[in-house]
């Protein structure tokens, strides 16, 4: 059976012939089929919205259309989780400051936008973009991708928009290690961690206010534009329509472009005794601020 609702819900019919689950104190889903259908729920004044399956979720109306979440209650968080099996989401999730945590047994198919106002957003498993914009957008709050983020297939054109504000962003795997996507960028954010970063098009990050880190290799097919406080090259980046990094930069490994720009737009620190080289393959080397290294007692080496 379809399994419980609880915590003060009062069925609607609402447009189309949808049913609006409105609770006042929360709105709790438990063992639910795996697919709701014809469903919006709206949580009012306080308490979570929280949905459990115990097999594979699909959220998703008989039309195509996505079932919204919206917890409009202070602090109310939206919880979805599958015991096993993929979780689907293809409606819109909304909270007025509470928290998003999405943990699917398999991976979670994104196939519509999740906005908080300060609250944290969690991915606990990999997430897969079946729609070409996806927009992730927490005004505040933390960003965190605990698995890889895939394209459903490389040959759809999936880009991914995020929005932290004064949050953070984690990428705790890769960015495209199976299907990659087209483009990553990241509108404003305070401390940005990348694993590897595997695209067809673009990373950019326009503005920050922390520290941004290259952890593992990226490798675009687009440009690399990066700006915050500081930026940390820890491994390799090659992109293929050039790469700029503004901000204060430690540079411990090497930049490549296929004839394009790189840029270096602030001071840098040399922080690393292996070998580093800009190549740019014939392309222009910008470098506007002061070149050091972290110990002037170490050897530290750049080839252009």
């Amino acid at each position: 059976g379809p399994g419980s609702i609880e915590r003060d819900v009062f069925p609607k019919v609402a447009t189309g012939g949808k049913v609006l689950l409105e609770g006042r104190k929360g709105i709790l889903l438990d063992n639910v089929n795996n697919e709701i259908a014809n469903l919006h729920a709206y949580n009012k004044t306080s308490g979570d919205i929280v949905i459990k399956n115990k097999t594979s979720l699909n959220l998703v109306d008989n039309n195509g259309n996505g079932f919204a979440i919206r917890n409009n209650a202070g602090g109310g968080d939206v919880n979805v989780t599958t015991s096993s099996g993929d979780l689907i989401v293809r409606g819109t999730i909304n909270t007025k400051t509470g928290a998003v945590n999405l943990d699917s047994a398999g991976e979670t198919q994104l196939g519509n936008n999740i906005t908080t106002n300060s609250g944290a957003i969690t991915f606990s498993d990999n997430i897969i973009l079946i729609v070409d914009d996806i927009s992730i957008a927490s005004n505040g709050g933390d960003i965190d991708f605990q698995g890889a983020v895939n394209a459903d297939d490389e040959s759809n054109i999936r880009n991914l928009e995020l929005t932290a504000d004064g949050g953070d962003i984690n990428f705790g795997d890769e960015i495209g290690d199976d299907e990659k996507l087209d483009n990553v960028v990241i509108t404003n954010a305070k401390d940005v961690i990348f694993k590897a970063v595997n695209l067809d098009g673009k990373l950019e990050q326009e503005e920050g206010t922390g520290s941004t880190t290259i952890g593992n290799s990226v490798t675009t097919g687009g440009i690399v534009d990066l700006k915050n406080n500081a930026i940390n090259v820890n491994n390799l980046i090659t992109g293929n329509g050039g790469v700029t990094l503004t901000g204060t930069i430690k540079l411990a490994s090497s930049i490549s472009t296929s004839g394009d720009l790189i840029k270096l737009d602030g001071d840098i620190t040399r922080i690393s005794t292996s070998g580093v080289t800009l190549n740019s393959s014939g392309g222009d080397i910008e470098i506007t601020g002061k070149l050091d290294a972290d110990d002037v007692n170490a050897t530290r080496n750049l080839t252009i």
